[in-house]
């Protein structure tokens, strides 16, 4: 059957919470048969990747599945009805993509942040500025940080405190106790941060940031959730 997300449901499907930031109203459009059986193919194998890393974090993902296809309508309707791809993840010039989060997509090269203890550091955004997509047409794209999609791999975390910040909307800080999801070598753990998921867009800046608790260079973090994007945003190699 083809899909189209109620406007009193869409990120609404699934028990994780889902943060707008102050978008009150979403825009939808019907994905067909073939572009809801191509974007759910695709989902379901990035959900096997990882899950080969970790079953939990694999889990999560796989219950998201049903948020990641209202974006995909709500950025559809946004971008007047282009059709998805049905190689979802190599669009043609005209046609709608799906793929994984990497740092270009937040202009940026690296999820390595360096922090002080005491110090308001940041995913996405900056002390100054406000993180947007790109609004440029055939350049559009939006994203979907996953709930629960913030990920560390090292031998202590660095933060217990996170703040989503938007043009719209300020949220009061909330607190997450990292959960040890699998220890993968000697000292190295992966640790799974029990955040939100995210709508970003270029309607919205947004920033998220959190408090480290210890100094260091080159914490790397890791995003996971999708890219929804127009062909023109990715098609070739980018460094930024």
């Amino acid at each position: 059957m083809a899909y189209e997300p109620s406007k009193d449901l869409i990120f609404r499907q699934t028990p994780y919470t889902v943060v707008t930031g102050g978008i009150d109203t979403f825009e939808t459009a019907t994905l067909d048969n073939d572009e809801e059986n191509e974007i759910e193919t695709f989902l379901h194998k990035l959900a096997d990747e990882i899950a080969k890393k970790s079953p939990k974090i694999g889990a999560d993902f796989r219950n998201q599945i049903q948020n990641m296809k209202d974006l995909a309508s709500y950025f559809k309707a946004k971008v007047d009805n282009k059709p998805y791809s049905p190689t979802i993840d190599t669009p043609d010039p005209g046609q709608l993509g799906m793929n994984v989060i990497i740092p270009q997509f937040f202009n940026k090269n690296t999820f390595s942040v360096d922090v002080t203890a005491g110090t308001t550091a940041y995913i996405w955004g900056t002390s100054a500025t406000y993180f947007t997509t790109s609004s440029t047409v055939d350049q559009r794209y939006m994203i979907y940080p996953m709930a629960n999609g913030i990920i560390h791999i090292v031998d202590t975390p660095f933060t217990q405190q996170f703040q989503f910040t938007t043009q719209k909307k300020s949220y009061p800080p909330f607190t997450v106790d990292p959960l040890v999801v699998e220890t993968i070598e000697e000292n190295k753990t992966i640790y799974q941060y029990r955040t939100p998921g995210f709508i970003l867009n270029w309607d919205l800046g947004s920033k998220l940031s959190f408090m480290p608790n210890r100094t260091a260079n080159g914490v790397e973090f890791n995003i996971i959730g999708i890219v929804v994007y127009e062909y023109g945003a990715f098609n070739s190699l980018t460094w930024v």
